[in-house]
């Protein structure tokens, strides 16, 4: 119990060490639209953010082990609000730092109440929907504004006395600023138990005090500033009345509706986002709704004093964890902190260089770059690229949306990003892709096998589960598969197949959910496997440069569906087949030679020849003359059939140790019907005709048990043909 305390407390000084800063440049940015003057609002509103939301929330029932605070996604509406209040000239007849806090406080409680709502009509998991190529878009553009935001502190300038500054540089701040880059993004190679965000942060302001003592102040930026923590006596979202006297009540209600319906869509996304990273590193999945339902009412709580929008912070959520947080526990230890520091050293905390700070929010920026981005740029110009179309189309996706938002037009791209998701997902989400589904007692391989490993996989049959999908595996398809897949896991399968010869189409969001979905059943012993990814095709290159491939290894991608099941055979044989299964195949197990004793058995190896074929041999031609059959004892061999309208081959079957070939011969000595080549070393037995009608004379019992036999082996091949002929006329 101590244990886990201590575990929790670390967890809290941790998230807290990145929660404190993060608030602080959050609520600079925000408010940075309107003046140096408004900086001392920004910073109180960033840690409003991190106390009572979070409060808020945890009374109404969070238990995760999330960091709750503000988010740079959210700020960057928040940042646009303000500069559009100030182009639109909103609140030009007047109003103040109350009418400005009290508009921000109107939009923030809006959201929270769109917020509510979605979660209470269950709407959460429809943001699941949007493609990547939008949310990567919006991602790259609320990067990018962050990161142009700090382009002046981190320079020294000084954008609200440019004329008096004449836009000076002021290299010792440019210095400060890239040390503390420098060492944020390199820390990792010094020290693992601290965030390198930390480190470079702590880097930043000793160098800034450094050179402060030394007598550079002049040529140093400005400190956070002065200011005195408390809540405030009068409520923003009380002063409602008096921001509708300063505006057009008509004009002032447009525009909160309008920009908190974008507040809610782009905070609802960011929070399924990050909560999908956070379980992906936790594995312990949360109800989105229910926490979209706690957030949406702790933002309407935290609009009343004034604070910025609070969403599930991931830096400081993935910091609680890795210094022990498990548990709520760590959240309210690091709100605790959060509300400490700002009460009893805010002298302190003022006296912490603007440069370090926005150092800290660039590195924050830069990472919050879609990588998948850059890859699809790079695809998108290479030369020979087949799927070029598919790609630049993407491509052209993430260049609008991010377009959109560095024009200042933040409504129109989340607009046009939840336009582009609503008509594809009506367009892809018409129908399943999955064509037929079935377990492994319904299709078996073209891999001949002993009765033992037939009964084996008859007992062990439910534990193969196939997928046969048709059409385009996208977004909504996907998820839709995903989920079905994900339906089975109660029911233990050991190995699930998708046949995805017919998909025609897969963009990236297809291929991050299966890759997602590999994991989920990765974590409950179950191997996913794909089919249809013959080299040189569509559905191959997809697979390879998706990541796809290499996320579930080459060995589980298989050219076609027929391969793809005999590996999950071969997995069960190997797995729950005996010991001793490797080696020489003993004659007497031989399906052949069933019913006979062990004196006839021996009889009959003195009528067999032993042979040996190297890998890759022809064992005989079609046309050859027939001599004889051929028993396995080990090795695999392999009949195929060319196709004119085929490049490779079909593998009609093939033979294991245990199972017996060209047994036509016996029967009818007519020329070979088809070309067998040994796939690996191959020992056999050759049983010719002319032995045969030796036995026949000398042990007649016998050749009579071997030609019964050989009438159960010609049903099992007969039935295996018709199986073959159904496939490939479907």
């Amino acid at each position: 119990m101590l244990a886990s305390l201590r575990h929790e407390i670390a967890g809290g000084v941790a998230s807290t060490a990145l929660a404190l800063p993060l608030c602080i440049g959050f609520g600079l940015y925000a408010f940075s639209p309107l003046g140096p003057a408004y900086a001392g609002y920004g910073v109180l509103a960033g840690l409003y953010s991190a106390l009572l939301p979070p409060l808020i929330a945890y009374l109404l029932g969070a238990r995760s082990a999330s960091i709750f605070g503000p988010r740079n996604t959210s700020q960057v509406v928040i940042q646009s609000l303000f500069a559009n209040m100030l182009a639109t000239q909103l609140l030009a007849s007047g109003g103040g730092p109350n009418a400005a806090l009290a508009y921000m406080a109107c939009v923030v409680f809006a959201a929270g109440c769109f917020q509510v709502a979605i979660a209470t009509m269950s709407l959460g998991s429809l943001m699941k929907y949007i493609p990547h190529p939008v949310t990567a878009g919006f991602q790259n553009g609320a990067a990018l504004l962050l990161l142009i935001a700090q382009v002046e502190p981190l320079l020294g300038l000084d954008a609200h006395n440019w004329i008096e500054t004449r836009g000076s540089v002021q290299p010792m701040t440019a210095l400060i600023g890239l040390a503390a880059m420098t060492v944020m993004f390199g820390a990792h190679r010094f020290t693992r138990r601290l965030p390198g965000l930390i480190v470079g942060l702590a880097a930043g302001v000793a160098l800034y005090h450094l050179l402060l003592a030394l007598g550079f102040g002049d040529m140093l930026g400005p400190y956070i500033g002065e200011f005195r923590f408390g809540w405030p006596q009068s409520l923003p979202l009380l002063g409602t009345a008096e921001l509708f006297s300063h505006a057009s009540p008509l004009r002032l209600a447009l525009g909160i509706l309008v920009w908190s319906l974008t507040l809610a869509i782009v905070s609802t996304l960011d929070i399924m986002m990050v909560q999908k990273v956070i379980e992906g590193v936790t594995r312990v999945r949360e109800d989105h709704d229910r926490l979209l339902l706690r957030l949406g009412l702790a933002n309407m709580a935290g609009s009343v004093v004034g604070a910025l929008p609070c969403s599930v912070s991931l830096v400081s959520s993935l910091a609680n964890r890795t210094a022990g947080g498990r548990t709520f526990a760590s959240g309210i230890v690091s709100m605790i902190l959060v509300l400490a520091s700002a009460a009893l050293v805010p002298t302190t905390i003022a006296l912490i260089p603007r440069v370090a700070i926005a150092a800290l929010l660039a590195v924050t920026a830069i990472r919050l770059f879609d990588r998948w981005t850059l890859v699809l740029l790079l695809r998108v110009l290479r030369p020979h690229h087949g799927e070029r179309r598919a790609y630049l189309l993407d491509l052209l996706i993430v260049v609008m949306v991010t377009c959109s938002m560095l024009s200042g037009q933040i409504v129109l791209a989340v607009m046009l990003g939840v336009a582009l998701s609503t008509v594809a997902f009506a367009w892809r989400m018409s129908r399943s892709i999955v064509r037929h589904a079935y377990r492994g007692d319904v299709a078996q391989s073209r891999k001949a096998r002993d009765s033992a490993q037939i009964a084996l996989l008859s007992r062990h049959a439910n534990s193969i589960a196939v997928f046969e999908l048709d059409g385009a595996l996208f977004f909504g398809t996907a998820e839709k598969l995903v989920l079905q897949i994900e339906s089975l896991i109660e029911e233990h399968p050991e190995y699930v197949i998708l046949d995805m010869r017919r998909i025609h189409d897969m963009d990236s969001t297809g291929a991050r959910l299966l890759i997602q979905l590999n994991d989920t059943l990765a974590a409950v012993d179950c191997s996913l496997a794909l089919a249809g990814a013959a080299p040189g095709s569509r559905i191959e290159a997809y697979t390879r440069e998706s990541g796809l491939a290499a996320a579930l290894t080459r060995h589980k991608v298989f050219e076609d569906l027929d391969h793809a099941i005999e590996w999950a055979e071969d997995q069960i044989v190997a797995k729950h087949g005996s010991a001793g299964a490797a080696g020489v195949f003993p004659l007497g197990d031989f399906d052949l030679f069933a019913g006979l004793s062990g004196d006839e058995v021996e009889i009959l190896a003195g009528y067999l020849i032993p042979v040996r074929f190297d890998a890759g041999t022809v064992v005989f031609k079609e046309g050859d003359e027939g001599f004889g059959a051929f028993l396995i004892t080990g090795g695999v061999a392999s009949v195929t059939l060319h196709q004119l309208d085929r490049r490779r081959p079909i593998r009609l079957v093939t033979f294991s140790p245990g199972t017996i070939f060209g047994e036509m011969a016996l029967l009818d000595g007519e020329p070979r019907s088809a070309t067998v080549v040994a796939d690996t070393a191959l020992d056999c037995y050759e049983f010719r005709a002319t032995h045969f009608e030796r036995l026949k004379e000398s042990h007649p019992h016998i050749a009579i048990r071997l030609l019964s036999n050989l009438a159960s082996v010609s049903s099992l091949r007969l039935r295996r043909a018709n199986r073959l002929i159904f496939e490939l006329e479907h």
